[in-house]
């Protein structure tokens, strides 16, 4: 149901967004519907004296409510760890405005989509210290269900997993549900669309949400108990995560209780009820700020909480260190967690986004300190990123002098002039997307980059200016913990740019320039529009005509006419619909697919029939190309849909 936003909201909206400047509205701030929640319980153990982290509750209430304020999210759960103690674990806004229910820090479950790997990462390494896995063999070697494609020589291994660097393609689809009914058991989902393997194992990373899945299988297989059964048995119960789990649906008698999943419409909140992760282990895991500080609290530490073990020692750092790094210059895929970097300091954590839900999990062992955040709004992503710099910017910012990623790599400071930056300007495209079913189109969109010469020098890349510290490396001008790298190939010539631990994105060029793309399309969109005016305008003309012109018009208009009825049905339904796409509820489009098929057998035909034309007389030139000229576009229409897997409905699988 949709429900009007509470008018306190309005009246209190002045003071929120001005509370970092002025602390002695917090009082306030304390009783406004973004804050009713505000601690409800003790944290565990004694409060840190102030002198280590001063006024941290109200300085994070000011930081939260102003991020919720700015990005309409409707409600938070934050937790912050320092030196083995819980020191805030607190909720704001609503878990449930309907009913004017609070979030609470210490028993509303948020879903923490992506955060969950890193569970999944601490059960494997659980079991190489046990000697039940390795991390170096052939996964299929643990598999009974299915056995992964041997494309490449090399195999898949769970190092290769861990790093995101399996070489599977993307999956689009099937990663959320709404409907319960759509749920699989891990090992049919994953047996489902088992995705290609596009490139060599060890390479390239591409964030794969099935890799991890299937390294939950693999620890289910392993341990001979269910991933959910084992998560609970070796993480979540030592660790006192009561209100914790991975089981969807959440069983009635788990204590707490569950955030509605809001996205903002014309001023309301709508609640689209709980979501269902179609590939459990990668994305299932619902927690509380309190049981995701107690979690954090084992891996800063060594590998405990409250006297209750889950990792050794020398694994809890083993997990710190790298698998997989792109560039001496660049940050690195770690054992199960990905490599950060605020303020000059080494940190660590996952991120998740859930489509509604938000999170973000990072911890810094310099300074024994952990945050966990998370929202419940779609598409608050941008109040992650200024809640998590207020807070470091507040408490730990960048010492005088400090290099970022000062133990890996230290730039030079080269200047560049924008006639040295001609190999870079392009667009690159992120190696996670999908290559074999009709979502690959889908999969483009998010994953394309394009970097530009900014006017004052440097590069532009995704809006923001860099500038060069090294030899194809180069330093956020506003971020000094935000760098890019560039690769070049055996000719010389840039092939990738790196900007994150798991994906690169490849330079395009040649026919897959999406300029080139795009300049085909309107051509031969153009094109169809022509032929159907032309076909009835002249339809006395070309029927009376010879019968090879007769046939070569009627192809093409047969042609231009189920191209735009198709366009006409797809891009609605795969674009505008994108969210139901996304969340499991996409209507069948095998029939769709099928009509560019035969739009493009008619096109081939037109083509063919062009070429007869110009073998016989009395046709004039003009007449002549303008025919071929229509076909030829019209089959350069279907080759860019054919690259797109559009062209039949055997590209469903997605």
């Amino acid at each position: 149901m949709i429900h009007r936003k509470k008018a306190c909201r309005n009246a209190l909206g002045f003071c929120r967004s001005r509370i970092l400047l002025l602390p002695m509205l917090c009082a306030a701030v304390a009783v406004s519907p973004f804050s009713v929640s505000a601690v409800d319980h003790e944290p565990d153990g004694p409060s840190l004296p102030p002198s280590e982290l001063p006024e941290l509750e109200t300085f994070m209430d000011g930081a939260v409510i102003t991020a919720m304020e700015a990005n309409n999210a409707l409600g938070a759960i934050v937790s912050v760890v320092h030196k083995g103690k819980t020191v805030l674990a607190k909720g704001y806004g609503y878990a449930d405005e309907a009913r004017s229910v609070p979030v609470s820090g210490s028993s509303t479950r948020f879903s923490v989509a992506s955060v969950s790997k890193t569970l999944v990462w601490t059960s494997v390494m659980q079991l190489v210290e046990r000697g039940s896995l390795n991390l170096d063999v052939d996964v299929n070697s643990y598999l009974t269900q299915f056995q992964i494609p041997d494309t490449y020589e090399q195999p898949v291994t769970l190092r290769h997993i861990l790093a995101h660097t399996a070489g599977f393609e993307d999956r689009v689809f099937g990663l959320f549900y709404r409907d319960v009914a759509r749920l699989q058991t891990p090992e049919d989902a994953l047996a489902y669309y088992i995705p290609k393997r596009v490139r060599a194992p060890g390479t390239y990373p591409a964030y794969s949400n099935w890799a991890t899945a299937l390294a939950g299988l693999i620890v289910a297989n392993v341990s001979g108990v269910s991933f959910n059964r084992y998560v609970a048995d070796n993480i979540l119960t030592p660790l006192d995560m009561t209100f914790s789990t991975f089981v969807e649906p959440i069983p009635d008698e788990k204590p707490g209780t569950h955030s509605g999943a809001f996205r903002r419409t014309a001023g309301d909140y709508v609640d689209d009820g709980f979501i269902f992760s179609g590939l459990g282990p990668a994305a299932a895991l619902s927690a509380t700020a309190e049981d995701m500080a107690k979690f954090m609290i084992a891996h800063l530490g060594d590998g405990s909480f409250d006297g209750q073990r889950i990792l050794k020692p020398e694994t809890v750092l083993q997990m710190r260190e790298p698998t997989h790094r792109q560039h001496k210059a660049m940050k690195a895929s770690l054992h199960g967690f990905r490599e950060y970097t605020h303020n000059g300091r080494f940190a660590y954590g996952h991120g998740g986004n859930h489509v509604y839900f938000l999170s973000t999990l990072v911890m810094v062992p310099e300074e024994d300190v952990g945050s966990f955040v998370s929202f419940n709004t779609f598409y608050s992503s941008a109040a992650l990123t200024q809640l998590k710099n207020a807070f470091f910017d507040r408490y730990y910012p960048r010492k005088p002098a400090q290099d970022v990623f000062r133990s890996t790599y230290q730039g030079s400071a080269l200047p560049a002039s924008n006639e040295s930056l001609e190999d870079y300007p392009g667009s690159y495209l992120s190696t996670r997307r999908n290559y074999s079913t009709w979502a690959k189109g889908l999969s483009d969109i998010p994953g394309l980059v394009k970097v530009s010469i900014a006017e004052k020098g440097g590069l532009l890349v995704g809006g923001k200016r860099y500038i060069a510290i090294d030899e194809d490396v180069f330093q956020n001008t506003e971020n000094a913990d935000q760098r890019i790298a560039f690769e070049r190939d055996e000719a010389g010539e840039i092939s990738y740019l790196f900007d994150s631990p798991h994906r690169a994105l490849q330079k395009l060029t040649g026919l897959d320039n999406r300029v080139f793309h795009l300049v085909v399309v309107l051509l031969a969109l153009l094109t169809m529009l022509l032929v159907i005016v032309y076909g009835i305008w002249k339809v006395r003309v070309w029927w009376r005509s010879s019968r090879i012109e007769k046939l070569l018009v009627g192809a093409l208009l047969s042609a231009s006419l189920i191209n735009l009825i198709f366009l006409a049905k797809f891009m609605p339904t795969s674009l505008l619909g994108f969210l139901d796409l996304y969340l499991g509820d996409q209507p069948s489009v095998s029939v769709l697919l099928s009509l560019p098929l035969i739009a493009a057998c008619l096109s081939i035909g037109a083509l063919l029939a062009s070429v007869i034309l110009w073998l016989r007389d009395g046709r004039s030139l003009i007449v002549k190309l303008r025919y071929s000229g229509a076909a030829s576009l019209l089959v350069a229409f279907a080759w860019i849909l054919n690259y797109w897997n559009l062209l039949g409905p055997w590209y469903l699988q997605g």
